[in-house]
């Protein structure tokens, strides 16, 4: 049987490192991306030992993690200096950690990983449809539906050679979504943040931890240590600060010397941190969305991955990392529907492969879904009440042994039910878990 034809819709950290793990697995791939050439969106985020798994099984962690910063401790607490959540990833007692990283970094390690595998990129290309090619006796359903693939841009259907399978890695914006995905939730979050890079004093790194401080529900400020930005010595801080999405027009245009002065009132830390930024044009906004699909697989030969299958709000900094678990998730999936249907139709490998990836990121998915909606509100809203409940439970709840090792894998993105965890190596490589308690492995 030849090579599948693979093609990876965006050229993001869910795509790019889909096509690493597809190449690998044999497969011609081709990544189709809307910017004519591709970069990255964003400023920091936090792999965890998941993700850092995932990039191992591609061959990129080594590099990806030189550039970045490692992350030993996550800390929040109120202004009045309550501790709200003090958890650090020694409670999974494994070595675990996790590491900050300039989205720039992320990006620029996974596209020269591309790059080196010699993999085709086709930039300046929005695919908005999908189309078949239907052969000359295309005379019943079945003969249509596994017909070869063949993406659609703006100006018309790509050239070349039709795909067998086409993945959408796209992210939050996928309008491919909108037209072939069972959508069971889409929904904005309320809430989302403004972002800015700033030059790291050497403290930050040091200390392995990200901050973060909390004024009620309504206001969090977070300073993560992310390493190096691509093409700059020294180490950088990201800063966040949460905001309505409604005020996002009214801060941009606000008396920004005024907000730096506010930071600095609330936190002294990070206002000698804002203070380095010069105005409002320094910082990135980001939104997020709630988005659950009914199941990642679209039309036969169409499959969903990264936030294009399921964005969640940051809160518990798992986006990235159920991107890159998906890639790897996809390509494992797939190879093993290969070996194991030698002579089989090429529609049937790839409905088989797709399958395989949809089981067994089902209850990963799933949890961190649920976990990021019903924790959000507490921390990113305008209820007082969640804020005070916060306040009086979280601390007290990290302290029994039990909860704090929940809190803990749920952190490291291990948790794969309520009760149930894998571990990071299984996970990142191919999605499989163990059934186990907080008592067991």
């Amino acid at each position: 049987m030849p090579a599948l034809r693979i093609a990876v819709i965006g050229a993001g950290t869910a795509g790019l490192a889909a096509a690493c793990g597809l190449a690998d697995a044999g497969f011609e791939v081709e990544v189709i991306e809307r910017f004519a050439e591709p970069r990255p969106l964003g400023a920091g985020l936090l792999l965890q030992p998941t993700g850092l798994a995932a990039l191992e099984a591609i061959g990129a962690r080594e590099e990806i993690e030189a550039a970045g910063c490692r992350v030993e401790h996550i800390a929040g607490q109120t202004l009045a200096g309550r501790t709200i959540f003090d958890v650090g990833y020694d409670a999974i007692g494994t070595g675990s950690y996790g590491l900050g990283i300039h989205r720039g970094a992320l990006f620029a390690g996974l596209y020269g990983a591309v790059q080196r595998r010699g993999i085709p990129i086709r930039g300046g290309t929005r695919v908005v449809d999908i189309a078949r090619e239907l052969p000359r006796n295309a005379a019943d359903d079945a003969s249509r539906n596994h017909a070869p693939l063949r993406p659609v841009g703006a100006q018309g259907p790509l050239d070349g050679a039709p795909f067998d399978l086409v993945v959408d890695a796209s992210g939050l914006r996928s309008q491919l979504r909108e037209r072939f995905a069972r959508i069971a939730l889409l929904e904005p979050y309320p809430y989302g943040a403004v972002w800015g890079i700033v030059r790291d004093d050497g403290v930050w790194c040091e200390r392995r931890t990200l901050a973060q401080r909390y004024v009620e529900a309504h206001t969090m400020i977070g300073v993560l240590p992310v390493g190096r930005q691509p093409d700059s010595e020294g180490s950088h801080i990201a800063f966040f600060w949460s905001l309505p999405r409604r005020d996002f027009a009214a801060f941009t245009s606000a008396n920004f010397a005024r907000w730096q002065d506010q930071v600095e009132q609330l936190w002294p830390e990070a206002g000698a941190l804002v203070g380095r930024l010069s105005g409002p044009h320094t910082l990135t906004t980001a939104s997020y969305d709630d988005v659950v699909l009914a199941s990642p697989l679209g039309p036969p030969g169409v499959v969903f991955i990264g936030d294009a299958a399921h964005a969640t709000s940051p809160q518990l900094g798992q986006g990235a990392n159920l991107g890159l678990i998906d890639a790897v998730v996809l390509a494992t999936s797939l190879a093993s529907a290969s070996r194991e249907n030698r002579g089989a139709p090429t529609a049937g490998v790839v409905a088989d492969g797709i399958a395989r990836y949809a089981r067994k990121r089902r209850n990963h998915v799933r949890f961190y879904q649920w976990a990021s909606r019903l924790l959000t509100p507490f921390f990113q809203s305008d209820a007082r009440a969640l804020a005070r409940v916060r306040d009086l439970t979280f601390a007290p709840m990290a302290r029994v042994p039990f909860l704090r090792r929940q809190m803990a894998w749920t952190l490291a993105g291990m948790k794969t039910g309520l009760l149930t965890h894998g571990s990071a190596s299984a996970l990142g490589a191919d999605g499989a878990h163990h059934r186990a308690t907080s008592e067991g492995a």
